[in-house]
């Protein structure tokens, strides 16, 4: 750089504006007038300014908009969430409700139809009958063989207990004032009456009736008939499923006069009363809905008549007068919107943060620019003066303002991809992920396949036959001589012992591909299998058709052969000739498939080394079909045989108790019975299945 310095305004001479400039410089601005000058520097400022204001202010705008757009939208889809879950909960409950109220239905079916047998013409042969001590026993036997019933009666037509499951002979005791007796006694029509809970003075538990009258041939009441029912029965599993929603939630059991039988939680004042002003009121009692789910923040009786927002999904039963009503608070079901409301407005703060600070750069960057540019032009005299210190000091000042035009067009490149970026976080916080498992069998095979393919994929990327152009191509630039080339040539007298050893590793990499195909071919085979019994066992419900036995227990092994090769256990088979089996295939198959599953999860929780599961398929000694299963597993205790089949029990951490009530009731339907034999803890266990010849309705 030249060391003269430039010369400052006073030592300007304006002469030298006629001088002629010398070679190589040249001027960089046009000489303006000083006023036009400043003013077109601070109107070029201003401009920028207010367009980087503008973009600006249009950004945070759009950051807004999409943060509030996206809380809205989340909140909505959160509410739809939760009210198909809570239809879906109203239909669980309403299914147990149902299934709880067969098992009791049946039990009363039973004495009834014990009754009717006998014939009963007066009420003396009916106090005669049903007094006696093997009535006692009968009602003993049909309480203690379903844990959802608590007593069992017989009434005289004058409200007396006649007989009892508690002590025999019964003490004096006459219902005469209940409800259900009084119904009864002025309504014949009445097939089955369903009372309001009332508290056990013996066992301080509620307890539910329902009554049938018992009538001669004539329709004289003869007396009645009563199946009480805990209330614990619906109340520890509506604890259950209550606690997994969370604090806020309330399940309730009314009947259809929207009388409160039970609730979680549970609140003793309330029980056997009327609740008129309920959402399940209006839902199913004014509206004539079975079944809705209402937001709603209208007095609660269950809270004190306390307002508050909840969603409510009341849905009345099919076959029996009740009617369940899942509820939960907004507190509750706004939870999760909450947590993600605090990250939208956290990504559009953050947003808006680098914004500010992305156009206070710009505004800065824009106002260095002008003031430069208001200097350059203001300097423009002094500068022609001092032309050789002019260049070097041009080149400089233009190469910092291209950094400075390069970083203003980077920032804003940053700020566009912030935009996006704010979008696509708007956008995936209003989302929800959804993903489906695949069958574990499938996908234990599917993994040998995925490995057999890659294996295959390695060798031929790393195969040695891919030198075999070169050595293609070595022989096609010697075709001409190819004798003298194969014998005089050292390349070309190798060439034979490498296309050997060509020769030898494709045998050897073709016989390995061969048998990565076989086992590629094994493994699909293998799932289509799999695919194929799981099919074969699935059918429609309650079709009676005739099919082989050890066939559909194959079947179920086949299924679930994956699961018992990772748990190393060994499977032992017996099968006796039998001629096929008549009666419903699905339901069937179900039993047998949940006895597996049971046996192999037993085995996989003991210490056996020696891990067995045993099948044998034959006929008893009364001639009816029996499968059973055994195990060396973890065994039962007397305890845990007592409760095995009630609803909803279970000795399992993710269990819920369905699998083998369910199975012992298809049992049931069928003409059989399913039981379970284990000798104790770590002793193993025995499931037997036994069925009749042919299956009865």
């Amino acid at each position: 750089m030249n060391s003269k310095a430039a010369p400052t305004s006073a030592e300007y001479d304006p002469a030298a504006e006629n001088a002629p400039a010398r070679k190589g410089v040249v001027l960089p601005f046009p000489e303006w007038p000083e006023g036009m000058v400043e003013q077109g520097a601070g109107g070029v400022m201003t401009h920028g300014r207010r367009m980087i204001l503008m973009v600006g202010f249009l950004a945070a705008l759009l950051i807004l908009f999409a943060a509030i757009t996206a809380a809205y939208s989340l909140r909505e889809s959160t509410r739809r969430e939760w009210s198909a879950q809570m239809s879906s909960l109203s239909l669980i409950l309403a299914e147990q409700a149902s299934q709880t109220m067969f098992s009791a239905h049946t039990v009363l079916d039973s004495l009834s139809d014990v009754v009717k047998q006998a014939r009963l013409e007066d009420e003396q042969s009916y106090r005669t009958f049903v007094s006696a001590e093997a009535r006692h026993r009968l009602l003993v036997d049909k309480t203690d063989s379903n844990p959802i019933i608590d007593v069992a009666t017989f009434v005289s037509s004058e409200g007396r207990v006649l007989n009892f499951t508690r002590s025999f002979p019964p003490p004096p005791i006459n219902l005469s004032d209940r409800d259900y007796f009084k119904a009864h006694r002025d309504d014949a029509s009445i097939d089955t009456f369903t009372s309001v809970p009332v508290r056990n003075k013996g066992n301080g538990k509620w307890v539910f009736y329902i009554t049938r009258r018992v009538n001669n041939s004539k329709g004289e009441m003869l007396g009645l008939i009563l199946v009480g029912v805990s209330v614990e029965a619906f109340s520890k599993f509506y604890e259950r499923v209550g606690s997994d929603l969370g604090e806020g939630a309330s399940l309730s059991l009314y009947r259809n006069d929207f009388t409160l039988m039970t609730r979680w939680p549970f609140v003793d004042d309330l029980v056997g009363k009327k609740n008129l002003t309920s959402v399940t009121k209006h839902v199913v009692g004014d509206r004539g809905l079975k079944n809705d789910v209402v937001i709603t923040n209208a007095p609660r009786m269950t809270e004190g008549n306390r307002t508050e927002p909840r969603m409510v999904a009341p849905r009345a039963l099919d076959r029996y007068p009740f009617i369940v009503t899942p509820v939960i608070t907004e507190q509750l079901y706004l939870r999760n919107w909450r947590s993600s409301l605090i990250w939208i407005v956290a990504t559009a703060g953050l947003s808006l943060l680098l914004l500010f600070f992305g156009m206070r750069s710009l505004l800065r960057a824009d106002r260095k620019i002008g003031d430069e540019l208001a200097k350059r032009v203001r300097a423009q005299a002094s500068l022609r003066a001092a032309h050789e210190q002019l260049e070097t000091r041009v080149a400089e000042r233009t190469a910092e303002l291209t950094r400075e035009i390069v970083e203003r067009e980077s920032i804003q490149q940053e700020l566009g991809k912030a935009n996006v970026r704010v979008a696509a976080i708007s956008h995936r916080a209003g989302m929800a992920e959804v993903a489906n498992s695949v069958l574990h069998n499938v996908g234990n095979v599917l993994n040998s396949v995925s490995v057999s393919a890659q294996l295959l994929g390695e060798r031929l990327m790393r195969t040695p036959l891919a030198d075999l152009p070169r050595a293609t191509a070595l022989l096609r630039e010697h075709e001409q001589d190819i004798a003298t080339y194969l014998t005089a040539n050292e390349s070309g007298r190798a060439l034979p012992g490498f296309l050997d050893l060509l020769a030898q590793q494709w045998r050897a990499e073709h016989d390995m591909m061969l048998a990565e195909t076989q086992q590629l071919k094994s493994n699909i085979q293998h799932i289509k299998d799999i695919v194929s019994r799981q099919q074969s066992l699935s059918g429609q419900s309650g079709v009676t058709e005739s099919f082989c036995v050890r066939e559909l227990t194959q079947d179920a092994l086949v299924i679930h052969a994956s699961a018992l090769e990772r748990s190393s256990v060994r499977v032992i088979e017996e099968y006796e000739d039998m001629p096929p089996w008549l009666g419903d295939r699905s339901k069937v198959a179900q039993i047998v498939l949940n006895m597996v599953v049971n046996a192999e999860e037993a085995l996989v929780a003991s210490d056996a080394q020696d891990r067995v599961l045993s099948i044998h398929c034959g006929t008893n000694a009364d001639g009816l079909l029996e499968i059973r299963i055994s195990d060396n597993g973890i065994g039962m205790t007397p305890e845990v045989m007592d409760k095995l089949f009630g609803y909803g029990f279970t000795t399992k951490d993710t269990g819920h108790g369905f699998g083998l009530h369910a199975s012992a009731l298809a049992a049931q339907e069928m003409g059989g019975a399913l039981r379970a034999v284990s000798e104790g803890h770590d002793r193993g266990a025995t499931f037997i299945l036994t069925l009749p010849r042919a299956a009865t309705p």
